[in-house]
């Protein structure tokens, strides 16, 4: 009897070491910056990785050749850079199976072949820096496969197929997380690498309406919506939320100012356009993307799960089929909105969950435990006993 329950405790501290000793974030992971060469293009890329496994989880990984989970590669939204929403992506890593959240952006690509601009050169890049990323940790990509001959080159070093993954003792899966416009382009990424992506979450997310007829006027009402999402998002300072406001405002500008002001120099270093200087007009244009199964098919995924916010003006859930609030979604609605948005998917093969959450646009800012338990949970990357608590808010 006794030895039953020593093995029984034994088990469990192995598959599920975060109890055994608690994780910790001692501080904020350090920015670290890169210089990536892709279409003949030199553009800058930003990153943080939070790493929270403990030494025991290390050395099981390594035992078994493989991390326990996925790790979660998350996407930003328009412009912002890696390290803002602190509380919310190290509460990810504390309470995901694997312990592990890289945080990869890239300046808007606007290289000499136009087919890889924007949006589709962010696919390419954003994968190899995540593979990048998580080398040192002797960790690969499990059925990973590039998608285009043009060479990447990361700090001078070109990246290859199975160059930086050569030998690596540790495999993984990836799930993908992606908030506003990374919410859309962590869908493209799905599509793109199925071997390799087998979760995905979406935050207050673009590509579930459509905007337009025209590049002018779908960026146009687009950028009417945004501005007046701003003036949504500023009110939380009536509500005690100006810290949480001002992150964003200043991740945000920080962002679409510094890819302004580093185009001109690629200019004269690589290849030249005489729109280059505008490239952020061209990242919001992507933003206006219809996403359904005809441009971005997923019906590889294990898990979906789909998060909007029941503020959010500018990304609302009655665009997407859905009603105001979560507690009038019908299985109606559901069926409506998978048929319209993901067909193709088998609720057999896939667990499929959408939502409707508290907050506006920047509801993982202001409500980090619910988003990300609701993340962690509808993409089956929630530890068995979180290491943080997952307190409850009440949605409105």
């Amino acid at each position: 009897m006794k030895k039953g329950i020593i093995v029984s405790v034994l088990f469990i501290l192995l598959t599920n070491p975060a109890i055994a000793v608690k994780r910790e974030i001692p501080q904020k992971p350090d920015v670290r910056k890169w210089q990536v060469s892709f279409n003949r293009e030199a553009l800058s890329s930003y990153s943080v990785v939070y790493d929270v496994r403990t030494a025991t989880e290390k050395k099981q990984n390594l035992a078994q050749g493989r991390v326990n989970g996925n790790v979660i590669l998350l996407i930003h939204g328009q412009q912002q850079r890696p390290q803002i929403a602190f509380e919310f992506v190290s509460k990810l890593a504390l309470n995901s199976k694997s312990g592990i959240v890289v945080v990869p952006v890239v300046d808007t690509p606007f290289g000499k072949d136009s087919q890889w601009r924007g949006d589709k050169g962010k696919i390419v890049i954003l994968m190899e820096m995540a593979r990048q990323l998580l080398a040192p940790e002797g960790i690969r990509l499990d059925g990973y496969t590039k998608i285009t001959e043009m060479p990447v080159l990361i700090n001078n070093q070109e990246v290859k197929e199975s160059g930086i993954d050569t030998n690596l003792p540790i495999s993984s899966k990836l799930t993908i997380m992606g908030w506003s416009h990374g919410g859309l382009l962590a869908r493209r990424i799905a599509s793109a690498y199925p071997g390799t992506i087998k979760g995905l979450a979406q935050i207050t997310p673009a590509g579930y309406i459509h905007w337009g007829y025209t590049r002018v006027d779908k960026t146009v009402c687009l950028l009417s919506y945004f501005f007046i999402e701003c003036a949504n998002i500023a009110k939380g300072i009536l509500t005690g939320q100006l810290c949480k406001v001002m992150e964003a405002t200043w991740g945000l500008s920080s962002g679409t100012i510094g890819d302004s002001l580093r185009s001109p120099s690629t200019c004269l270093t690589s290849h030249f356009h005489v729109l280059k200087p505008f490239r952020p007009v061209k990242d919001m244009h992507d933003c206006t993307f219809l996403a359904d199964h005809t441009g971005a098919q997923v019906s590889h995924l294990k898990h979906i799960v789909v998060m909007f916010g029941a503020s959010d003006f500018v990304f609302h859930p009655t665009n997407a089929c859905l009603p105001k609030k979560e507690p009038h979604i019908t299985d109606q609605h559901r069926n409506d909105f998978w048929q319209t948005y993901f067909q193709g998917t088998d609720p057999n093969f896939t667990q499929r969950t959408v939502t409707i959450l508290p907050g506006n646009h920047i509801g993982p800012m202001a409500y980090p435990d619910i988003y990300m338990r609701t993340a962690l949970q509808g993409t089956g990357q929630l530890l068995q006993s979180p290491t943080v608590s997952l307190n409850d808010h009440q949605i409105n």
